[in-house]
């Protein structure tokens, strides 16, 4: 069985996280998708670049979001089609990374949390089975919880995960805390974190993803401080129980994972050289090898996308583009991404690598737009073919003017119908601005949040 197709094409997570991409097929031929049905849940913060949630379970549906007033909000669409609402007592500024993770769990608990930037954990849970007005704030180890960034959920059909950053950039540990279904309370997985920084820097990873072969597979980078341009190193490993980390060929490490651990080193791009937190995805070839994708400088100081692939038990950067072009970025905050690294699978020995490029007329976001692309790579021969691409009906994935973006979150959850029904959570904003606010704004702006039913042509 070809693991990529397990993997999500665009998010961080599987199953239950929020903000989880979609499940991959393994041909690109299988058909376009097309927009069945869709609805208006509600209107939503629009001024800021920020991700928000979309989770299903048993016919129901689950969004948070920050409505226009930058509220924290909870919308349920019952399985008679009845939509209610929950805001929450949170409000967010213009800060990208106060995004939303959203889980319910296999006992239909709803758990949201958000609206954190290096800030004291803010949790949420129901009181009652799928009743989001019982949302309540609550804690949930109080352990190293004072200054998180980045929650997100995992779940599988035994476990629910919450991991997130305590610290901050340069200087933070990633921990997990694992949900106790008997006693509904969360521990720690280990008091050891997943990621130790030793005080030097702080990891940014795409993962853990359950996979089919029974692996949580991983990737990462370090930064040495708030500096984008400092992103150094790119890693992979897997494990079967979170706690013991594994190379494919053979170099083991019990929790934390930290900067020494060369053993798990994809390519040691150095700092300044062109790798980005999130500028990289994982994907896996037929024989179930992993396979990396990512951008950095070449050797000519210009951005080039490449792949590493396995040959024995180490790996191999392969350039794939052949471009004389430059996105140099530098300092700290939420930039804008003028490379989006969406996918990667295989299929009949060819390499499929999708991402997206901000097209620009003058440099300026304003003045350009997202435009995604598949890059296809024989590995036999070394050739390449780039085309247009999209995996979302134009009416998804157009933005209704130039220089904002369309977001599409997938949902999470148990609504897939092999692969060919899908349901996305559409809305557009403002491109980043190191999260600050735009310009002279006197008041905010709003957008659509979509609920949009996907259908795949069988």
């Amino acid at each position: 069985m070809n693991l990529t197709k397990h993997l999500p094409a665009f998010g961080i997570c599987l199953l239950l996280l929020c903000g989880c991409g979609a499940m991959q097929e393994e041909t690109t031929g299988s058909g376009a998708w097309h927009v069945e049905s869709e609805e208006i849940v509600d209107f939503c913060a629009a001024d800021f670049d920020v991700r928000y949630a979309l989770c299903a379970k048993d016919g129901e549906f689950y969004v948070g979001y920050y409505d226009a007033a930058h509220y924290l909000k909870l919308a349920k669409k019952d399985s008679t089609g009845k939509w209610t609402y929950k805001v929450l007592p949170e409000r967010a500024n213009w800060d990208s990374h106060r995004y939303i993770s959203l889980a319910v769990d296999r006992e239909n608990g709803v758990h949201l949390s958000g609206n954190m930037h290096s800030d004291s954990l803010v949790y949420y849970r129901s009181e009652y089975p799928g009743d989001i007005a019982s949302m309540h704030r609550a804690s949930m180890t109080g352990i190293f919880e004072d200054s998180v960034t980045y929650p997100e959920f995992l779940q599988t059909d035994s476990i629910l995960v919450f991991h997130y950053r305590n610290g901050y950039s340069g200087n933070g540990s990633s921990y997990l805390n694992v949900y106790d279904y008997d006693v509904r309370e969360w521990e720690k997985l280990s008091l050891e974190p997943l990621f130790d920084g030793k005080g030097e820097s702080n990891s940014y990873f795409k993962g853990p993803y359950a996979c089919a072969d029974g692996n949580y597979h991983m990737l990462w980078c370090w930064r040495d401080s708030s500096d984008c341009a400092t992103n150094h190193g790119l890693y992979y490993a897997f494990s079967d129980d979170l706690k013991v980390w594994k190379s494919p060929g053979g170099y083991a490490r019990r929790l934390p994972l930290s900067p020494r651990d060369d053993g798990f080193l994809v390519d040691d791009v150095k700092a300044g050289g062109g790798l980005i937190n999130g500028g990289f995805v994982l994907g896996f070839d037929e024989d179930d090898n992993p396979l990396v994708g990512y951008h950095k400088y070449d050797e000519n100081d210009h951005t080039n996308l490449y792949i590493a692939m396995l040959e024995g038990d180490g790996w191999v950067p392969r350039r794939v583009t052949d471009w004389d072009w430059k996105w140099e970025f530098s300092g700290r905050g939420s930039i804008v991404f003028k490379l989006d690294m969406k996918g990667l699978w295989t299929d009949d020995g060819n390499c499929f690598l999708y991402f997206s490029k901000l097209v620009e007329d003058d440099d300026s976001p304003r003045n350009g737009s997202m435009t995604d692309w598949l890059l296809t790579y024989d590995p036999r021969d070394g050739s390449t073919v780039q085309m247009p691409y999209s995996d979302f009906p134009a009416a998804v994935d157009r933005p209704s003017r130039r220089g904002v973006l369309v977001h599409k979150e997938v949902q999470s959850g148990d609504c897939m119908d092999d692969g060919h029904v899908r349901y996305v959570l559409s809305y557009e904003t403002r491109y980043p601005n190191r999260d600050k606010k735009k310009g002279r704004l006197r008041t905010r702006t709003a957008s659509e949040l979509r609920l949009v039913k996907t259908v795949r042509d069988r």
